[in-house]
């Protein structure tokens, strides 16, 4: 059965993400805080014809949760492994907020440096083209 392209435009925008702020246990016990945290999406998509290619504007706002500056976050975009690395699904491109580091890490990953170090309990936005 066939999604709507109002659902398929849905699942695309949640294989977008940033980091998100984790709190774990480290081997020794102590909390571990991983940032960003608290984030916000905005998606404007358009899909191709069979739902494999996407088009559009994204937007992610995060607050730095962690006790450390924070010069860099990482976005996920997971559609790009379904099929292995190649093509890709979704190609990010026109980044303000930071600047993208031009290397894609372990095929869905892409770093971005921040404009701005972000300070603890500060919140930025980055927005960028699909």
């Amino acid at each position: 059965m066939r999604r709507p392209l109002a659902l398929r435009a849905l699942v695309v925008a949640l294989v977008v993400s940033v980091a998100l702020g984790v709190v774990s246990v480290s081997a020794v016990g102590a909390p571990i805080v991983r940032t960003p945290g608290h984030p916000s999406y905005e998606f404007r998509l358009r899909s191709g014809e069979a739902g494999r290619t996407w088009q559009g504007s994204g937007s992610i706002t995060f607050t730095n949760v962690g006790s450390d500056p924070l010069p860099e976050i990482y976005l996920r975009v997971w559609s790009n492994g379904v099929h292995g690395c190649a093509p890709r699904a979704i190609v990010v491109t026109n980044v303000r907020g930071g600047t993208l580091s031009g290397e894609t890490l372990e095929c869905t990953e892409l770093e971005v440096t921040l404009d701005e170090v972000l300070a603890p309990a500060e919140t930025a936005t980055i927005s960028f083209g699909l």
